[in-house]
């Protein structure tokens, strides 16, 4: 779910504490699997208002998913389990920092994603939820494979026909992680194609 934090919204813990910059300025995906996963529960809630889930860099996003929905900060921590004092203090403080000094003091938060747009303001009504844990969304090694998707052993021998294509054969980014998007597409849509064709020329079973 980082799209909340990079549509403008904040993560809150059960006790209704922000635990880390929104925005992925510092640790682009890092939210998730690192702050994230520490957090009482290992859960959190990603809360935005209505402003921001129709208006800023990333709607069409918000959109997708199904959150809790109240008209209150209030009604919103009860309805999603969340310390709904520690939530209000946290909405405060954040909306003062950003109408006061036009960013988050707390985790220096300056952008709403990376680079792009400023903070803004969560408080209008009616306000959003949504309820977050722990997931992969890809994977960047796995198993070995020649030139002809053929999966190879420990020992770089082929195992008969079994073929295989995709971020299960490791990712494109190479040994320093340098995010590059949509190389994985391309990646299986060509490795894919290589497996089909070897797969049916294979002998019937």
């Amino acid at each position: 779910m980082d799209f909340v934090g990079y549509s403008g919204g904040i993560y809150v813990n059960i006790n209704g504490k922000r635990f880390d910059d929104e925005s992925g300025r510092v640790r682009f995906y890092g939210l998730v699997t690192e702050e994230g996963m520490k957090q009482p529960g290992k859960v959190w809630f990603g809360i935005v208002d209505d402003k921001i889930k129709n208006t800023t860099l990333r709607p069409f996003m918000l959109k997708k998913a199904k959150p809790v929905q109240a008209d209150t900060i209030e009604e919103l921590a009860e309805k999603i389990g969340v310390n709904a004092v520690g939530l209000k203090e946290t909405l405060d403080k954040y909306n003062s920092d950003i109408e006061t000094l036009g960013y988050d003091s707390v985790f220096d938060r300056r952008s709403q994603e990376g680079c792009e747009g400023v903070p803004v303001k969560i408080d209008t009504p009616p306000f959003y939820a949504y309820r977050c844990t722990g997931a992969t969304s890809s994977f960047k090694g796995g198993l070995k494979t020649n030139t002809k998707a053929q999966v190879l052993t420990h020992y770089d021998e082929i195992i008969p026909s079994l073929y295989a294509a995709g971020e299960l054969t490791g990712g494109l980014w190479g040994h320093e992680g340098t995010y590059l998007p949509c190389t994985m597409v391309t990646a299986a849509l060509t490795f894919g194609r290589i497996a089909g064709q070897n797969a049916a020329a294979e002998p019937s079973w």
